[in-house]
């Protein structure tokens, strides 16, 4: 690949900038954060741990909604994402935390450490710590596992002409926790597990293809080739970038289905 698998999540400002492009060309109006945590009360919660963080997507959100003394932990391997993590936290008014630190099976909390666990797309990095998830839970606790559709994933490659058979990982590491095989990882851990379903479609049409571009870039990271990049002797997937052109001149719409997982310990 032409990026490691870390170094492609190491920029925030490509997230950003792709979360930008998904909330412009959304067919859904409602933010997928707002969605996922309509009528839930975490007014209470004053212990949040959110895990694979990113540049704080998702705990600005959940900060909001917090105790006006919260503490939002954020755990991160790529320790470029601390500055904005702390500033999109701390601008609610709650206090922050970040640990810079890889997540494979263990937690460095003891039991009963959180009110609120959330991963937003990043349990499939490492589903084997939801034992983990579980035991730091307090009682009553509640994990809010956010992750993409599998058959999204596979649109998303036809849409770049490229084939699963020529062994990109995207699909092969959200295969690892999807919408598709939450339950199963999720239910011998939790009694109670319920699903949220967000239906959403983004739509490119003519004068979107600079979007279209950037937003399978940072995707296709994880492929190592971005509309652009030529991968003539590099054995990697080559995308069509004059396909993309005449699909998206022609109105070219992608699924991007999420489904979050809640689960009550």
């Amino acid at each position: 690949m032409a990026r490691s698998l870390i170094e492609s999540y190491e920029e925030p400002i490509d997230h950003e900038r792709a979360s930008g492009i998904i909330q412009r060309c959304s067919s859904n109006p409602r933010d997928v954060r707002e969605f996922v945590l309509d009528g839930r009360d975490l007014s209470q919660v004053r212990a949040i741990l959110d895990l694979g963080c990113g540049f704080g997507f998702m705990a600005e959100r959940l900060a909001m909604r917090a105790h006006a003394e919260a503490v939002v932990w954020g755990v991160d391997l790529c320790s470029a994402n601390r500055r904005e993590f702390l500033r999109r936290v701390r601008s609610t008014g709650r206090s922050a935390r970040f640990v810079d630190m890889g997540l494979t099976h263990t937690l460095p909390w003891p039991d009963a450490r959180f009110d609120l666990v959330a991963c937003s797309y990043s349990l499939y990095f490492f589903p084997l710590l939801v034992p983990e998830v579980a035991r730091v839970l307090k009682p009553g606790g509640r994990f809010m596992a956010l992750t993409h559709t599998l058959a999204s994933q596979r649109e998303l490659l036809r849409a770049a002409g490229i084939s699963e058979d020529e062994g990109p990982p995207l699909v092969q590491v959200v295969s690892r926790f999807s919408a598709e095989n939450g339950l199963e990882t999720l239910r011998p851990h939790f009694p109670k597990v319920e699903s949220v379903f967000y239906e959403n479609t983004l739509r490119f049409g003519e004068g979107d293809f600079a979007s279209l571009a950037t937003y399978l870039r940072f995707k296709l990271m994880l492929v190592g080739e971005g509309p652009g990049d030529s991968g003539a002797h590099s054995g990697r997937p080559v995308v069509n970038v004059e396909r993309l052109r005449e699909l998206v001149r022609a109105g070219l719409e992608i699924r991007k289905d999420d489904v979050a997982f809640w689960c009550t310990k």
